[in-house]
């Protein structure tokens, strides 16, 4: 693994979900991380500067020596994309492409992963889906987050900025106050006699949990390349939505009616070829029983103190 002891980290958009279980891991390496975010984190040792990404380019934040920079800020939302697609292209393609002309600048470009999403690529006619498949995105978000990737790739190829491209696939645990295992796990304990889900039990994803999604992350900065390759980031052992549900109410102890019910958006499809990441020696440590184990317990903990 990289040394990760005292270097310098941004983080932006590191007050969610994934940016603030990421400063936890990086803090026990001994990093020095900076979050910059709308919101703001109240965890130790971590500098938290409460603005969006333009202001802090503007206001010169990249003048200080990072040697990464975790680029997570954006939207994360197909619903909100299809809802204010303007708004999605502003803050996943033009942050993206200000962020990479302030790095072009630098004397030494910090090695910049850019998380994109399985998004990108649509309703893919091979399954599971390598990153060199065709991309067709079904929303206005799978077309900004690809888009933000050519940016990213050209200015790798063009003006020498280092980067990584992470495409994850669905990611749940601790910390997460939104999407499918959240959403479930609440609806469950708030009526466990009856339970509505849209789409097909059948539907598969590759979910993988957090502490598996920054051990593939710290994996692929530390063994992959710089030059703007790209990689699936899953379990690589996709589970049925059934099979959630399934284990949810075995968690939770109930037997709710279940009534499954068309999907309201275009769904791209979950499932992920990850031999690039293997080829780095990645293998998932948490089995989808025991992350969704792990997430119960911090929803039954939880005290509204965490980000979401």
């Amino acid at each position: 693994m990289r040394n990760f002891k005292n270097k310098k980290i941004l983080i932006t958009g590191g007050a969610g979900f994934i940016g603030s279980n990421l400063s936890q891991k990086l803090l026990t390496y001994g990093s020095k991380i900076t979050i910059v975010d709308k919101a703001r984190l109240n965890m130790p040792n971590v500098k938290s500067i409460k603005w969006d990404l333009s202001r802090f380019i503007f206001q010169d934040g990249l003048k200080e020596k990072f040697d990464f920079i975790f680029h997570l800020a954006g939207n994360s939302s197909a619903s909100y994309s299809i809802l204010e697609p303007v708004k999605d292209s502003e803050q996943n393609i033009q942050n993206t492409l200000m962020l990479l002309e302030a790095l072009r600048k630098l004397k030494k470009s910090p090695l910049l992963i850019y998380f994109s999403s399985a998004a990108v690529y649509g309703i893919s006619k091979r399954i599971p889906i390598k990153e060199s498949d065709p991309t067709f995105p079904l929303s206005p978000y799978g077309v900004s987050k690809l888009a933000a990737e050519k940016y990213v790739s050209v200015y790798c190829q063009n003006f020498g900025v280092e980067a990584v491209i992470l495409r994850p696939f669905s990611v749940y645990g601790p910390g997460q106050k939104k999407q499918v295992v959240y959403d479930l796990i609440k609806k469950i304990q708030e009526n466990p006699k009856h339970l509505e889900v849209q789409d097909s039990p059948a539907r598969s994803r590759d979910f993988i949990f957090i502490d598996d999604l920054i051990d593939a992350i710290l994996l692929v900065i530390t063994k992959g390349t710089s030059d703007g390759d790209v990689y699936n980031v899953a379990s690589g052992v996709p589970s049925t939505l059934g099979k959630l549900v399934k284990i949810i109410s075995q968690l939770e102890k109930v037997s709710p009616k279940v009534k499954y019910l068309p999907l309201k958006t275009p769904f791209y499809q979950e499932r992920a070829d990850i031999s690039k990441l293997k080829a780095l020696g990645y293998k998932a440590k948490v089995s989808f029983f025991d992350g969704l184990k792990a997430t119960k317990e911090w929803i039954d903990n939880d005290t509204g103190n965490w980000p979401s």
